[in-house]
């Protein structure tokens, strides 16, 4: 964490997820998550409740959200133009 400090004031982009939110060699480092639980680079488990913003309501790696995630990434990306998801609203949505 010191290298990052150097670069980094509070070692973290965002304020909530510094070092200097927690007690001194207190800091979880997240290495993944699912639902609410995630773990350390230690191989703790602890339940997610801060996100930096406080209760994530779906929680990581949400299943639908995931395959959604995965149907847009085969149909690509980055495109020049429009593409068919930026004209028309989302099936279950109306306008």
């Amino acid at each position: 964490m010191s290298a990052v400090h150097g670069l980094i004031p509070g070692g973290a982009h965002t304020y909530a997820k510094g070092d200097d939110q927690y007690l001194a060699g207190m800091t979880p480092v997240i290495e993944r998550g699912a639902g609410c639980r995630v773990r350390d680079l230690d191989g703790d488990e602890y339940v997610e409740f801060g996100s930096g913003l406080r209760s994530v309501t779906l929680g990581h790696r949400f299943e639908p959200v995931m395959d959604a995630v995965r149907r847009s990434l085969a149909a690509g990306s980055i495109s020049p133009g429009r593409t068919g998801s930026s004209v028309k609203p989302p099936s279950g949505l109306s306008t």
